[in-house]
């Protein structure tokens, strides 16, 4: 099913474990993922969304975000109550958003937090 035309997709509370098909939206702007089974996000998937502005991906089970960008656009990053444990994961922040755009961030719930 390809939605060229769609901005706003919502996912959460689902048993989503991977992320696929997003080549089917690429005018994506808001893509909600939260409460599911996420493990990590391939950067395959994330490269046709050039114009996404919002990406909800608390309460799953990511471990990383090394494969998260480049997102050019992207102002909001919610990724609370996940597994992140590195420092590491939140400088790679730097390459998901190399134009400033970034302005909200959610680590809350997350081991890297307690750092």
């Amino acid at each position: 099913l390809d939605l060229p035309q769609l901005r706003v997709l919502t996912l959460n509370d689902n048993l989503i474990g991977v992320v696929s098909g997003l080549q089917r939206v690429p005018r994506l702007q808001q893509l909600v993922l939260a409460r599911n089974r996420i493990r990590e996000v391939a950067l395959a998937q994330m490269i046709y969304l050039p114009q996404l502005r919002g990406l909800q991906l608390e309460d799953n089970a990511l471990q990383s975000i090394a494969n998260l960008g480049p997102l050019p656009r992207l102002r909001s990053l919610f990724l609370g109550y996940n597994k992140l444990t590195h420092l590491v994961d939140i400088d790679r922040l730097g390459d998901v958003v190399r134009s400033g755009s970034l302005r909200e961030l959610t680590l809350k719930g997350n081991p890297v937090a307690r750092k």
